[in-house]
């Protein structure tokens, strides 16, 4: 016990916005009565206030996991951090200020979302990775994405298992599926695409809607604009207008231009 000061509380249970409980929670920053709630810990101002039934909730910060009833298995750090999960969003782990924030989060579950406002629109998706400020901010009912680095993916929001690691990778798309962007402002023009795998400082930055594209190389497929077509290589394929073409080696079809179904292989060949 804590030794009392002017008649002041000698245990912390004692503490008028301190609860701690018999069922192995605790509370600091608020005073709601827990019955039936267990194993849960939080520490801030109405940090996870709102709970019922739920377990196993891990919550710091002001108004972190402020509104969560009866999830189970959450880890929320940061200032709102989780204050809009409702009911039914379980074994999600956000830290940041502003993670997971906005949405009517009541469904999703297995989510990670590390950095200001990370995922902050979450609803009912599942099985998400966001790391980095703004990362996968608008992810809605999208499912089993990645995004690491700020503003990765930031406006995906029902789009399914792309994957953007880089700054501002696929940071445009937002209901597209299986599109793997890896590196700085890799895809980062993409919207619509399909198919798409871009990997590469820069690599196919200027891709939109194009469909069926591959560009594996240091700005490979930069300033491109085809579809179908392929580069390999560092600058291969760059600036490509045409279709179904093959660029592989070091400069390859630099200025490719408006052409189609061509093969080049080798350093510089057709530039």
């Amino acid at each position: 016990s804590w030794a009392a000061a002017s008649g002041g509380a000698t245990e912390l249970d004692g503490l008028s916005d301190v609860n701690i409980a018999a069922n192995f929670s605790q509370y600091y920053g608020n005073t709601v009565t827990h019955d039936n709630a267990t194993y849960n810990t939080s520490l801030g101002s109405t940090a996870l206030d709102s709970i019922t039934t739920g377990s196993g909730n891990t919550c710091f910060g002001a108004k972190a996991g402020t509104g969560i009833p009866d999830s189970t298995g959450n880890i929320l750090l940061g200032s709102e951090a989780g204050g809009t999960i409702v009911t039914g969003a379980s074994y999600n782990i956000g830290i940041g200020s502003s993670c997971m924030a906005v949405g009517d989060f009541n469904g999703g579950n297995y989510n990670i979302g590390i950095g200001a406002f990370t995922m902050r629109s979450i609803l009912t998706g599942d099985n998400n990775i966001g790391i980095g400020g703004w990362t996968a901010k608008e992810i809605t009912t999208g499912l089993d994405n990645i995004g690491v680095g700020y503003g990765a993916i930031k406006e995906v929001t029902t789009g399914h298992r792309n994957i953007g690691i880089g700054n501002s990778s696929l940071d445009a798309v937002t209901t597209q599926s299986n599109l793997i962007a890896i590196g700085y402002q890799a895809g980062t023009a993409v919207t619509s695409a399909s198919n798409l795998t871009a990997i590469g400082h820069q690599s196919a930055n200027a891709i939109t809607t194009q469909i069926e594209c591959t560009y594996l190389g240091y700005q490979s497929g930069f300033g491109a604009t085809g579809t179908h077509n392929t580069g390999v290589g560092m600058a291969a394929g760059q600036n490509i207008t045409g279709n179904f073409n093959v660029a592989v080696g070091r400069n390859v079809a630099y200025f490719g231009g408006d052409m189609d179904m061509t093969t080049a292989i080798g350093a510089e060949a057709g530039f």
